[in-house]
């Protein structure tokens, strides 16, 4: 739940140092300033990622030990949490973004499978 948090509060910071980058221009900002805040918030957001690592290690684990969820869903989660934090050591790499878009699609699978499972009980 921790990890979870973690994710919120860096995506948040990452979109207001976007979001200094673009709307202060017509204040007068200067473009190396504005290009700063830009690069603080793509790092801020690669940071995120180290976070969502410890979220899908550790769903990954629980998922493991209780059998809540089916054993591929446990062992996806454990590679790609191992995979974004690899990628968070390349963050400036286009390959970086794999395991990102890999969270997206697993977290996506999960919550279908939820939503199965509250339909079938409801």
């Amino acid at each position: 739940m921790a990890f979870g948090q973690i994710v919120a509060v860096v995506g948040l910071i990452a979109i207001l140092f976007w979001s200094m980058a673009i709307f202060r221009v017509e204040d007068g900002l200067s473009p190396e300033m504005s290009r700063t805040l830009f690069d603080l918030g793509n790092f801020t957001f690669a940071t995120q990622w180290i976070a969502i690592g410890g979220f899908l290690l550790f769903t990954g684990i629980s998922s493991l030990q209780t059998r809540v969820f089916a054993t591929w869903i446990g062992w996806s989660s454990v590679v790609i949490a191992l995979a974004l934090l690899v990628g968070r050591c390349f963050w400036t790499d286009q390959t970086a973004f794999g395991p990102y878009v890999l969270y997206w699609i697993w977290l996506i699978v999960i919550g279908v499978i939820l939503f199965i499972r509250a339909r079938a009980k409801g």
